[in-house]
């Protein structure tokens, strides 16, 4: 049909345009319910009922989703522009039809009864901008995620699996291994994130259809056949054995992402023997990610329980599943959240005053989910009263930040600043993306004024506090910017003139100041 219409716009009225818009936007319809109608049945693909090919037929129900989409929607604007140049007062616009019974023949269009044609074919040509500009949004992604900066990479992966999934199958479809080698790269790099795809596809996402299906189906990418094993695994049910289910996977990357899945699998057996045989770095990943099930994060805290665990790392964990551990919904979550609480009171640096406070609201909260769903808790409650009567004895003691955030992958810490955690250790970060995570909690001059008096401060957080007038209101604010020993001239010339001499003499024979502020004061201020 698209090549008839293709054809005929050269020589079309601006009524006849108006009644190819109305088949075209027939065709968008109907193609909508073929997509849905094949969603219900990936399932079935999946499991081997249907033939594993059925599953390309998905995405090319959706048009959006595909370069057909896209030409459906130049075509609609060609259409637009000539029943927009027409100046016969009788155009009329095609309302949206719900039903066709045959998408290939033209549908008589009747006259408009509510928005005019201008009104419609305005919408038609924002459509076809969006579209345009996600599809660079997504090349944009596709850029960033074969990029060598670690933390534009994990968080693109995430943002490609949530925002840009549909661009991604319609890219698969068009290529392959061969033909497209950035698509390719962009594949293994998921693959090394497969535990990123599934917690997206089973625990996040409302799509029926799964990318990781159809990365598993996709046989003319290499990273189809880990998926396929992975989904395998994850899958399975039964008498085998976690250990004899995993077998196959004798390469250590494959089998380490594996074993992060399996964090998370359906099946109680296989989630400790997974947590056993990750060393505590591995386990981050899935760890912080925020929609992890909570059964999840309890096998990955009873590891952390273990000896060769540190205070610091406990902490850390604390601290990235905190946010999830309040959000629970069913009786299984409330139980498992319940299971950690009874951990937790038995972890030394919760007697530290914020980390005790932090942990009896978490416990208040669980508390009101059991009330909700009449979980009875009384042997936690004794837990409770065993883990107060400690804090009696302990009385107030300072909170420790942790020593060192080496063992730590930069992901996380920059979850942590962004949740706001350890401010006063990420505003000196080194990378710049983590330490201007703490931007939005610098919310006042006061707070403002401690930020720069810390000499170690990420040069680009004090740049952009300078940025911001409302932070540097107050006399000592300016005070401490100019001399900020990471202020560049330019800022500091702006408030210079607002600073006292005397303090601007003291400044110009300071060495813990920018040396061009200092030069500039010598010459401009002081000698004059």
């Amino acid at each position: 049909m698209l090549d008839e219409v293709e054809g005929l716009v050269p020589g079309l009225s601006a009524r006849e345009a108006s009644r190819w818009l109305g088949s075209l936007q027939s065709v968008r319809a109907a193609l909508s319910r073929i997509n849905e109608a094949v969603d219900r049945a990936v399932g079935l693909a999946i499991q081997g009922r249907l033939d594993k090919q059925f599953l390309f037929l998905s995405p090319l129900a959706n048009s959006a989703n595909l370069s057909e989409g896209l030409r459906l929607r130049r075509l609609e604007s060609r259409l637009v522009e000539l029943v927009q140049d027409s100046t016969n007062s009788e155009t009329v616009a095609h309302p949206d039809l719900l039903a066709v019974s045959d998408i290939s023949v033209p549908v008589e269009i009747q006259k408009p009864t509510e928005a005019p044609a201008s009104d419609a074919a305005e919408s038609i040509l924002q459509l076809g901008a969006a579209a345009l500009r996600e599809q660079q949004e997504f090349q944009d992604c596709l850029d960033r995620i074969l990029a060598p900066d670690e933390l534009e990479r994990n968080e693109a992966v995430v943002e490609l699996i949530r925002q840009y999934q549909h661009w991604l199958l319609a890219a698969m479809l068009r290529g392959d291994s061969t033909r497209d080698p950035k698509l390719s790269a962009v594949l293994e790099v998921l693959s090394h994130h497969a535990e990123l795809v599934l917690l997206e596809d089973y625990f996040y996402s409302v799509r029926r259809l799964k990318l990781s299906h159809l990365l598993a189906v996709a046989e003319s990418y290499p990273v189809s056949s880990l998926f396929r094993r992975v989904l395998s695994v994850y899958h399975t049910r039964g008498e085998a054995g976690a250990e004899q289910a995993v077998a196959s996977f004798e390469d250590p990357n494959e089998r380490e992402t594996l074993m992060r899945v399996l964090l998370f699998h359906p099946m109680a057996e296989f989630r400790p023997f997974a947590a056993a045989q990750l060393t505590p770095v591995q386990f981050w990943p899935v760890a912080s990610y925020p929609h992890t099930p909570v059964v999840a994060l309890d096998n990955i805290l009873r590891r952390f329980d273990q000896d060769d665990i540190t205070d610091d790392f406990r902490r850390v964990f604390f601290d990235c599943t905190c946010r999830r551990l309040h959000e629970l919904k069913v009786e299984a979550e409330v139980k498992a959240a319940r299971q950690m609480l009874n951990r937790f009171f038995g972890f030394d640096f919760f007697m530290e005053d914020h980390y005790f406070k932090r942990l009896l609201q978490l416990n208040e909260s669980v508390e009101q989910h059991e009330a909700r769903l009449g979980i009875e808790n009384s042997f936690f409650r004794k837990s409770l009263v065993a883990f107060l009567k400690v804090k009696d004895r302990v009385g107030s003691k300072k909170t420790q930040l942790p020593k060192s955030f080496a063992d730590i992958p930069l992901a996380v810490q920059r979850k942590l600043a962004r949740d706001g955690h350890y401010l006063c250790l990420f505003i000196r970060h080194p990378h710049p993306k983590v330490a201007l995570e703490t931007l939005p909690y610098v919310s006042s001059t006061s707070r403002a004024e401690q930020v720069l008096r810390v000499k170690n401060a990420n040069r680009q957080l004090i740049a952009e506090i300078a940025k911001r007038d409302e932070l540097v209101t107050t006399y000592r604010a300016r005070l401490a910017l100019v001399s900020h020993p990471k202020t560049v001239l330019k800022i500091a010339t702006k408030y210079i003139p607002q600073l006292r001499r005397a303090d601007l003499t003291r400044l110009s024979q300071s060495r813990d100041i920018n040396p061009e502020i200092r030069r500039y004061l010598k010459r401009h201020v002081i000698a004059s």
